[in-house]
């Protein structure tokens, strides 16, 4: 408590000395002037506090306060933090442990968070919770009043750390088979990145870097920020997708065809285990492309010869792709006519087979009776038993491609043999003679005229072997002869 000394004296008669008792007990002292002095009660009470000033003739006066001293009950303000560190944005907590008395009770508290916001009073409180929106030191006050209007007041300093800023980039955010992913800071102001990869790994990066995955599937990066004080943000980063690559698999029925023999493509390819087939393209090479969601088999004719290559594009639902090729020779199929000659004959057939003019390798003539021949030449053959024979030509080349040619029908005739008997050799005019036929038929042609010239300038045809009669009008000695012609045109004479 502070007293401050009122007291006069005169010129003549100067106050001396003062003695001073406060009431409480401590010894009185004397000074010999003052203006003001400080005193501090220990205990609350009622104090009569007395000064007595002794002037220069000792002419002293006892002077008593206009009213005790009333030493209230103190209260004394208290903060406390449990952590008075904390991120932007992010909640602190101030706990009060002021005290009072019942006799003194506090009855407002007054608190200053020191960012400018607006005081807060209130009658009581535990605690209180708020935030700063932007880093530095704050010094927050409490200031509290009791029943006797007795102040206080503590202050605490409260210190709102940065948060880490930045972002960071993904690239590429899909692939096929393999996914190497580049990883970019971007103005990244933090003393520690930590990336969760999202397939069970987590790494500690200081700098740009990559990151491959392997497996086939959706991974959502978790990326956490953080700097010394510990303050921390946590983020996350582009969704990444890696497809399995599909695997073409088809067959085909030949690589080496002959012209106009189609062939098969068959599909085999299966399903990845991450992502489906979704298309197929068979570009045949030569200028046709089949295209499909699925397919099992497809055929293709070609319409020339040559080497074609076979491109099949497999692509799944991630549009990764697998390429397949195959070369297919379509190699041409020998051709050519040929015209034997001569068709058909009497007795012997004896045919020539221009074949020289032939493209191919090899030749094979199936005589059409049992007997087979290889050549490359022109070639004669001879029939020698009568009947009908259709001759084939086979013409192959190296590549195995074949073709036949039919011949045509060639026929060997047996000859006849004409054989007759006379009535009798010695006749008179105008007799009668009888001819009697004894021509067998030939054994594949039948008899088919009978020619008789009876040597006086007459003849006859028969289609039939019956006899025939003949008279001879004048005298003379006649050369007869008979002619037999067959089915085939053959003939003999007797």
């Amino acid at each position: 408590m502070l007293f401050v000394n009122n007291s006069t004296g005169s010129v003549l008669n100067p106050i001396l000395e003062y003695t001073i008792d406060y009431g409480d007990g401590t010894p009185a002292f004397s000074i010999v002037a003052f203006d003001s002095l400080y005193h501090v009660y220990s205990t609350p009470g009622l104090y009569t506090v007395t000064i007595s000033s002794t002037s220069s003739v000792g002419c002293s006066v006892d002077y008593l306060g206009p009213e005790p001293v009333n030493v209230y009950y103190p209260s004394y303000a208290g903060l406390e933090f449990i952590d008075s560190i904390a991120c932007s944005g992010e909640e602190i907590t101030v706990y009060n442990t002021s005290w009072d008395t019942i006799l003194n009770p506090i009855i407002s508290y007054t608190i200053d968070i020191g960012d400018g916001t607006p005081l807060t009073t209130l009658s009581s409180f535990d605690s209180l919770v708020f935030t700063y929106g932007t880093f530095g030191t704050y010094p927050v006050t409490l200031i509290i009043e009791n029943a006797e209007g007795c102040t206080d007041s503590v202050t605490l300093n409260a210190y709102a750390d940065a948060l880490p800023t930045g972002s960071v980039a993904f690239s590429p955010t899909s692939a096929c088979g393999e996914l190497d992913v580049s990883i970019s800071l971007l103005d990244v102001l933090a003393d520690s990145i930590i990336i969760d990869f999202g397939d069970g790994t987590t790494g500690l990066i200081t700098s740009d870097t990559n990151y491959i995955y392997t497996t086939p599937g959706i991974y959502t990066p978790e990326i956490t920020l953080t700097n010394f004080s510990g303050c921390s943000i946590d983020f996350t980063g582009s969704t990444l997708e890696l497809f399995d690559l599909p695997l073409a698999d088809l067959a085909i029925s030949d690589t080496l065809v002959c012209d106009g023999t189609p062939i098969t493509l068959f599909n085999n390819t299966a399903d990845t285990g991450y992502a489906a087939i979704t298309g197929y393209e068979l570009d045949m090479g030569d200028g046709t492309v089949y295209s499909f969601s699925s397919f099992t088999e497809q055929e293709h004719l070609y319409t020339s010869t040559g080497i074609f290559t076979i491109t099949s594009i497999v692509t799944n639902a991630g549009s990764c792709s697998d390429t397949m090729t195959f070369n297919v020779n379509v190699a041409p199929v020998p051709s050519g006519t040929i015209e034997p000659f001569p068709l058909s004959a009497c007795g012997v057939l004896d045919v020539n087979f221009p074949i020289g003019a032939l493209a191919a390798d090899s030749i094979v003539i199936d005589y059409g009776d049992g007997y087979i021949v290889h050549t490359t030449a022109d070639t004669n053959y001879i029939y020698t038993t009568p009947g009908i024979y259709e001759p084939v030509i086979y013409l192959y080349i190296t590549t195995g491609c074949a073709a036949t040619i039919e011949a045509g029908e060639l026929e060997l005739f047996d000859i006849p043999v004409a054989d007759y008997s006379i009535s009798d050799t010695l006749i008179c005019s105008d007799e009668a003679i009888t001819f009697f036929n004894a021509t067998a038929d030939t054994l594949y042609a039948s008899i088919d005229e009978y020619h008789y010239d009876f040597g006086d300038g007459t003849t006859s045809l028969l289609t039939t072997a019956d006899d025939v009669t003949h008279t001879y009008t004048a005298p003379g000695i006649y050369e007869i002869a008979i002619v037999v012609i067959n089915a085939g045109g053959c003939s003999d004479s007797a």
